[in-house]
């Protein structure tokens, strides 16, 4: 009798610029959904983004780049709703 021999899968290595645009989706979803949970405008997601890469070649640790981002974008949305009322 013969035993099935199940193939492996190839571990693909992420490319650099993979995890860069998987990492900024995840940031500007999350600046969204605060935004919203706030009730104001969210934010461009050019500016979001551009503002985490330059967090993160800045500071270099990912899980601080990540709250430093959402902090002061949110920060800024709330500045502009003020302004607006």
């Amino acid at each position: 009798m013969r035993t099935q021999v199940k193939p492996e899968k190839p571990k693909i290595q992420e490319s650099g610029f993979n995890k860069a645009w998987r990492e900024a989706n995840q940031v500007l979803y999350v600046a969204e959904a605060e935004a919203h949970r706030l009730g104001v405008t969210p934010p461009k997601a050019e500016e979001v983004v551009g503002h985490f890469f330059t967090l993160r070649a800045n500071l270099g640790s990912h899980i601080d780049v990540f709250h430093d981002c959402l902090s002061k974008e949110l920060d800024k949305l709330k500045k502009e709703e003020n302004e607006n009322e």
